[in-house]
């Protein structure tokens, strides 16, 4: 690990799809642009055979993980603790919500603990 991403915390970016593919593919490149050095993500579907094929293409470094269908945005979310450990933080994104290139970035730098500051 570099000593880049040890200045940074880990976040990871859920998102929780279950919408169309376009509006899908264009949230997977908003996250492959995030210029935050930290970040990994995980999609959750309640049919990962649909998402594979997009994920492969647009951001293959993504984890995937099913979930039942019968699962809310937020039963779905609840479902990252079995996941996922070690995260400083989590973003909570539906698949028709393209963030910028540093809304990560900028989301965190309030969050992080500033060490040169006396």
């Amino acid at each position: 690990m570099t000593s880049e991403l040890k200045a940074t915390p880990p976040v990871v970016a859920v998102l929780v799809s279950n919408g169309v593919e376009a509006a899908r593919a264009r949230v997977l490149e908003s996250l492959r642009q995030q210029n935050y050095k930290n970040l990994q993500v995980l999609v959750l579907s309640s049919d990962p055979d649909v998402v594979k094929e997009t994920i492969a293409g647009v951001l293959p470094k993504a984890s995937l993980s099913e979930v039942a269908e019968e699962r809310s945005f937020g039963g779905a979310a609840n479902h990252v603790g079995e996941l996922v450990s070690g995260a400083a933080f989590y973003l909570f994104l539906r698949d028709d919500t393209a963030l910028a290139e540093d809304a990560v970035s900028r989301s965190w730098v309030h969050q992080i603990p500033r060490r040169d500051l006396h």
